[in-house]
């Protein structure tokens, strides 16, 4: 099973998407790009996401085995960010004080729209941060994910269950098609002991290994 730390919070709340372009002649796109995905999706502070993207040497992109017989019907309705995974890192990556619910919306057999708020626990009326990403169907299982910022990831959805979806998201780096993260949500906000054992043996099933990657875990949102 694999290794679901408990990290304290971090106290951070502001909003990444105010944050200007990071595309910069020094600084990829890419980067650019998971800046402003992680913000809001692993709620890092803004140091600690770009340095990961920036310092990390990405692995390849995970062969998982796309779900091909799940439909968009089933994937849309309410998420909540549960876990994600991202490649092994010296970097001290803590997940925040906050939480990130997500709604998926459909607009017809080959496109959706994911809209994901970042809020505190006890302002949910207020959320801290959005984002909406743009996903065209390329196959069942398989996606092209349009960032806020112009730039294109692919998403492969291999783990699903009534109350449970995971994907992983790779990008381009030095030619090579790598591993930006993987992300597991739920329907449920808290993350129970069933669930967390049903996530690490699709985990496994699919290759990831507990000694080279690095879980960020929220428990109850």
């Amino acid at each position: 099973m694999l290794p679901f730390a408990d990290h304290s919070p971090l106290p951070n709340t502001r909003s990444c998407i105010s944050r200007p372009s990071l595309c910069l002649p020094s600084t990829s796109c890419i980067f650019a790009m998971m800046y402003v995905l992680s913000c809001i999706l692993l709620s890092l502070s803004g140091a600690s996401a770009i340095n990961y993207y920036e310092a990390q040497e990405l692995g390849p992109c995970p062969h998982v085995l796309p779900s091909e017989d799940v439909t968009l019907e089933q994937l849309k309705g309410k998420w909540h960010l549960s876990v994600v995974v991202l490649d092994a890192t010296k970097d001290d990556i803590e997940e925040n004080s906050v939480c990130v619910n997500g709604e998926v919306f459909l607009h017809n057999a080959t496109h959706m729209k994911h809209v994901w708020d970042m809020y505190t626990p006890h302002r949910q009326e207020l959320p801290v941060g959005t984002i909406e990403l743009s996903m065209d169907v390329l196959r069942p299982g398989v996606w092209t994910v349009q960032t806020p910022l112009g730039s294109q990831m692919s998403g492969f959805l291999f783990g699903y269950d009534l109350d449970l979806a995971m994907a992983a998201f790779c990008g381009w780096q030095n030619g090579q098609q790598v591993h930006l993260f993987t992300a597991a949500v739920t329907r449920e906000g808290v993350l129970t002991a069933a669930l967390r054992l049903k996530m690490s043996s699709i985990l496994l099933d699919n290759g990831y290994e507990p000694s080279t990657t690095k879980l960020v875990v929220w428990n109850k949102c």
